[in-house]
């Protein structure tokens, strides 16, 4: 039986979140083309980042983002279902150094972050991916202003190199199903 990847699932959400989610992003921000992917660990995704962008100044070329960062357990040991995971996702969109906080609920946070937050944890629920009750998947939510702050992290620049907003998603115990009644297709992405 092949096996399908958490990053795989997770490409498919946000290709899902994307669609939903993308006519009212466009109206905020017109050059605004999709949510992005990626996956990995903090150097990896921030070396994509740095080599897949041709035009410095077209930040919406990268952004907005979701990011399944790596390492992740995943729990083999539950009957019935495919793992139990542990998994950090963040949210991340461009601001300016000089925002203050009350400015970036206002750019960012309330018309780019906060509808992507709720269209993906839409297309989570009707992945069919993940068991779980109740209306979203069970996590801790994090508002992250001025993420990645070399300041606030003590170290020599930003985390990704541009200065962002973001919305850390903790998702603790989360029990993956997909080889078990999801049909591939569902899985395949938008």
């Amino acid at each position: 039986m092949k096996q399908t990847r958490m990053v795989d699932v997770w490409r498919a959400i946000v290709a899902r979140t994307s669609t939903r989610v993308l006519p009212e992003l466009v109206l905020v921000n017109p050059k605004i083309t999709a949510v992005h992917y990626d996956y990995g660990h903090y150097p990896d995704v921030r070396e994509k980042l740095k080599q897949g962008i041709k035009n410095p100044t077209a930040m919406t070329e990268k952004y907005p983002l979701i990011v399944l960062f790596e390492d992740f357990k995943m729990d083999k040991r539950k009957i019935g279902v495919q793992g139990v995971a542990n998994m950090i996702v963040m949210i991340l969109y461009t601001s300016k150094k000089e925002y203050t906080r009350q400015q970036r609920e206002d750019l960012v946070f309330k018309p780019i972050i906060q509808p992507i937050y709720e269209a993906l944890l839409k297309e989570i629920k009707i992945s069919g991916a993940f068991k779980f009750y109740g209306s979203e998947a069970p996590h801790t939510e994090i508002d992250r202003p001025h993420w990645g702050d070399p300041e606030l992290y003590k170290n020599q620049g930003y985390l990704f190199g541009d200065c962002l907003d973001g919305k850390e998603l903790q998702f603790s115990q989360l029990e993956t199903f997909f080889n078990i009644c999801v049909p591939q297709s569902n899985l395949a992405g938008a």
